[in-house]
């Protein structure tokens, strides 16, 4: 109870201190008010800020993400593009070669025929023969026949001169 009594005995300079603390904090309230709200929106400002930040990063990891899906569509796409172009010329190639195959065989086969080439030119080589020999026949015949002219031109000319 002792410390009863000297509380009682100083309560006075307690209720002093009180409202000079009071006064003191009402004094600073403005200040630490003014002061919480400007640690409040620096907080908050900081708080907005990272979430903007955080949602330019996942945009940013979006379009990322999107951009390489197309990237590899398109190298998909070049891709099966390049291999159609290398096998259309590869078919393209083949078929022009079976094309020449088929051609050369058809002209050797039926339309340059060697056997019936030589033939036919053995033919024309026969006829051509005879044709020459039956010319050297006429020729003959021909001059005999202009020589028996001349002589009776000359016996005739002769008869008359006589």
């Amino acid at each position: 109870m002792a410390k009863f009594v000297a509380i009682w005995q100083r309560r006075g300079d307690i209720v002093r201190a009180y409202f000079e603390a009071e006064r003191v904090a009402e004094e600073n309230r403005q200040r630490e008010h003014e002061a919480v709200i400007k640690v409040q929106t620096a907080y908050r400002g900081y708080i907005t800020r990272l979430h903007l930040r955080q949602l330019a990063q996942k945009a940013t990891m979006i379009q990322r993400t999107f951009r390489g899906f197309l990237g590899r569509k398109r190298y998909r796409f070049e891709m099966r593009r390049k291999l159609r172009d290398e096998r259309l010329d590869f078919y393209n190639s083949q078929a022009t070669l079976i094309q020449k195959h088929w051609r050369g065989y058809f002209s050797r086969r039926y339309i340059h025929n060697y056997y019936s080439l030589k033939a036919y030119l053995r033919g024309v080589a026969e006829k051509n023969a005879i044709v020459r020999r039956e010319l050297r026949e006429q020729e003959v015949r021909t001059r005999l026949l202009r020589d028996e002219m001349e002589q009776e031109k000359r016996a005739a000319a002769a008869a008359a001169a006589a």
